[in-house]
């Protein structure tokens, strides 16, 4: 009978060592997977919304490029950025004419118009500059990425250059 009793305490034992095992590899591995997890997912939103970003730019700087009026290209960016906060999108249109005497483009200005049409001359470049200020899903996790140390945005930057035609 103590062989019996010596076996089953024993073979307890050694069950109870693994379940304990398993316990401390679930504590030092759970962190990193966590940790991984919520990476991809962030990195995930980030794709989304400079993917966003980017048609946007497009859209408008095509607008802007066959002559469309402000709020006609405001209009673009707020239709393709709709599952964006508005709040945090900031649109700049710019536009330079190019200097046939000096061979060079002239300084960037910012882009205007008045009534159907915008202000840049046929042949004159515009730029359409979108910026969104992301707000970090995983908080302070992976501050280093964000804007500063102290801040949990990612500023979002999407810069697109055409010829008016």
């Amino acid at each position: 009978m103590r062989v019996k009793r010596r076996h089953l305490t024993t073979h307890n034992w050694t069950r109870r060592a693994r379940t304990g095992t398993s316990s401390v590899e679930l504590a030092l591995v759970l962190p990193i997977l966590t940790t991984l997890l919520l990476g991809i997912i962030e990195m995930g939103i980030i794709v989304d919304r400079s993917i966003k970003l980017n048609q946007a730019a497009r859209e408008v700087a095509r607008s802007a490029a066959v002559g469309a009026s402000l709020y006609e290209m405001n209009s673009r960016a707020e239709a393709c950025t709709s599952s964006l906060d508005p709040s945090k999108l900031v649109c700049l249109c710019e536009t330079r004419t190019y200097d046939s005497w000096s061979g060079s483009w002239g300084p960037w200005y910012q882009l205007g118009g008045s009534g159907d049409t915008n202000d840049a001359a046929a042949g004159d470049q515009v730029r359409v500059s979108l910026d969104y200020a992301h707000t970090l899903v995983s908080g302070g996790l992976f501050a280093a990425i964000a804007d500063g140390p102290d801040s949990q945005t990612l500023t979002l930057r999407s810069n697109i250059v055409v010829r008016r035609e």
